[in-house]
C-alpha cells in the first residue's frame, strides 16, 4: 500500500497538535499549558539535524521555524507509518 504524501504546513494548519502526533509521535500533556515529552522533540531535532534547546518548555503545536520558514523541498518519513510528509511552502 502507498504511503500518503501530506505537506507541513497543511498539517499544521488543520490541526496542530494531531499533526505533531502524525508527524513526530508527540503528545501534549495533561496540563493546562500541553508541555510535549521528550522522545517526540528529539525526533523533532533529528530531523533538524541538531538538538532543540529548551524543548523542555516548547508548547504542543508549535512549529519550530526552522521548519517553517525553509525554502529547500525536503521529503522525510513521519511517525505514522503510511505517511511521508514534504515541504508545501
Amino acid at each position: 500500500m502507498p504511503k500518503k504524501e501530506r505537506g507541513l504546513i497543511e498539517l499544521y494548519h488543520d490541526d496542530p497538535e494531531r499533526a505533531e502526533f502524525l508527524v513526530f509521535g508527540r503528545e501534549a500533556g495533561p496540563d493546562r499549558r500541553g508541555f510535549l515529552k521528550g522522545a517526540g522533540l528529539a525526533s523533532m531535532g533529528a530531523v533538524l539535524g541538531t538538538t532543540i534547546p529548551f524543548s523542555a518548555n516548547m508548547p504542543a503545536g508549535l512549529m519550530p521555524a526552522a521548519l517553517a520558514e525553509t525554502v529547500n523541498d525536503f521529503t522525510f518519513d513521519a511517525k505514522h507509518a503510511d505517511m511521508i510528509v514534504h515541504n508545501d511552502r
